[in-house]
């Protein structure tokens, strides 16, 4: 959505080989506990993601709304200029290979070179994976060089579709939007019961669809709603459940952040301390870590990348279970900016933070999380399992490639770290979210330190992504990888937590809006 503020983005793999999704990862939610007074964040209200598909390099991702479709009998398009390339685009995407209707394909589109139909033709066929056959079902709006529709599938699905045209007398097809059909939804507080009742239905919504994964939402404290969806193992058909492991992604950076955060309040080091400090030019040559402060490694701002390179692709994912595993990888590192002077989202940063703590307090990292976070909030199911270990209630994550589904093992790491990989649990994650809201973890200024825009990181703290939204403050941390989607806003000045942990592509958008609208109407 337009905003006056830069974005930070990252561009992440879904799982689909030929199709890519470009994810702006803000946090749009809510929260603040009764404890601490939450800074303010100067960010727009909560942006709703526009996705748009440019026809010369397609990107389809399964992230609709996948509602049953109530709506009437299938109309005509209208008979102007945008309603002709409409019905030609419907017949092109109800089309099989080899039926002439790919003759609109060349002629419909602005751009008509042969990577252009090649990759149209692509989206077509995915499209009819995920929804079959579609039909238009209503007219939203339509301007000279615009159209807006809804489409109803043949697997009860309703998704917006516009169309942006080229300026006459061209009057081509110039991209396509594609996005959720969301229905008005009841505004302000709505009792209890009515809530609960519009989770189930979302959640009905998105299995039918295919979410594979779990929810909570919780309100000060108390779980509201709990379920689990979906196989946590497809090769043995063993279903998710509320106690089921996921895979957090980069959702791993929020206990990184804590751990540092906790030597801070304990005077083992400071923010301003620069890295060459703790670690010798083995991790980094040491005119980068002499630039290079604790602070900036926090919020991103180091001008350090990522240690998933090339090397780790193409290695033994068992050669990297210790964080020390991992120096061969940063070799090739480099920062491309003064230190401090912009935004770069960046695993390495959190790889050479959780050095530190090693080099601070003479422990693992996995030891110090285990011992200083997970064991004094009781996050009994959470840890950086190693994967070739075998361990109770482990979700295995899931991608599509072509028409099969594949599991991420010998892609991800064999052991997660400071960065992420690790696994938890619905009620673990909400554990941590009371215990930093109630001041367990570290001091109320140590956690509103966590949670406060930083210089050129306007909606990133220390280790927790940061919106204002309408509710108010909301902080916590995504995560994403094929076969990951993993999500946790805590919404801190209203004292409700949300957890979407998923283990296969795609899932996450099926849910993630109509629950944060839900959120919004739950009584404080």
């Amino acid at each position: 959505g337009p905003t006056d503020k830069p974005i930070p983005t990252r561009s992440c793999r879904l799982g689909m080989n030929q199709f890519h999704h470009l994810c702006i990862c803000r946090f749009n939610t809510d929260s603040s506990a009764p404890s601490i007074n939450w800074p303010s964040v100067d960010t727009p209200e909560e942006d709703k993601q526009m996705l748009r598909f440019h026809c010369h390099f397609v990107a389809l991702t399964t992230w609709l709304l996948l509602s049953h479709s109530s709506m009437a009998q299938e109309i005509k398009p209208p008979t102007s200029t945008a309603g002709k390339l409409l019905g030609g685009w419907l017949e092109f995407m109800n089309a099989t290979d080899g039926s002439p209707a790919n003759a609109f394909n060349p002629a419909g589109f602005r751009d008509k070179t042969d990577t252009a139909r090649s990759s149209r033709i692509e989206f077509r066929n995915r499209g009819r994976e995920i929804f079959g056959s579609l039909k238009l079902a209503k007219i939203l709006d339509e301007k000279e060089r615009e159209i807006a529709v809804v489409l109803s599938s043949k697997k009860g699905q309703e998704i917006q579709v516009t169309l942006f045209l080229t300026p006459a007398p061209d009057n081509l097809i110039e991209a396509v939007k594609m996005e959720p059909y969301r229905r008005s939804t009841p505004k302000g507080p709505q009792p209890d019961e009515q809530i609960k009742e519009r989770i189930k239905e979302i959640m009905e919504r998105a299995q039918t669809a295919g979410f594979s994964g779990a929810v909570l939402i919780a309100r000060k404290s108390e779980p509201m709603f709990a379920g689990a969806y979906g196989l946590a193992n497809r090769s043995y058909n063993a279903r998710n459940t509320i106690h089921t492991k996921f895979n957090l992604g980069s959702m791993n950076k929020m206990f990184t952040a804590v751990a540092i955060m906790q030597l801070v309040e304990r005077n083992q080091l400071e923010l301003a301390d620069p890295v060459s400090k703790y670690l010798d030019q083995s991790w980094l040559p040491k005119v980068d870590t002499d630039q290079i402060k604790i602070h900036h490694l926090l919020n991103h701002t180091s001008g350090l990348g990522s240690y998933f390179n090339e090397d780790f692709q193409n290695g033994s994912r068992a050669n990297f279970r210790y964080i020390s595993d991992y120096k061969p990888l940063l070799l090739a590192e480099k920062i491309d900016q003064t230190p401090g002077s912009g935004w770069r989202y960046s695993n390495t940063g959190y790889l050479l933070l959780g050095a530190i703590v090693e080099k601070v307090t003479g422990d693992s990292y996995f030891d110090y999380v285990r011992a200083n976070i997970y064991q004094p909030v009781g996050m009994t199911d959470s840890d950086c399992f190693e994967l070739d270990t075998p361990t109770e209630n482990l979700a295995y994550g899931y991608f599509r490639e072509g028409d099969q589904w594949k599991n991420n093992l010998f892609l991800h790491v064999i052991k997660g770290g400071p960065a992420g990989g690790g696994y938890s649990t619905l009620r673990d994650l909400l554990r941590f979210s009371n215990a930093l809201s109630g001041g367990q973890l570290l001091s109320s200024e140590n956690t509103r330190n966590l949670v406060t825009p930083k210089a050129n990181s306007p909606t990133y703290g220390y280790g927790f992504e940061i919106a204002k939204t309408p509710t108010g403050l909301v902080a916590g941390h995504s995560g994403g990888f094929p076969g990951i989607e993993s999500h946790l806003s805590m919404y801190l000045d209203k004292g409700v937590t949300l957890v979407i942990l998923c283990n296969a592509d795609n899932c996450m958008n099926l849910v993630l809006d109509d629950l944060r609208d839900v959120v919004s109407s739950i009584q404080n």
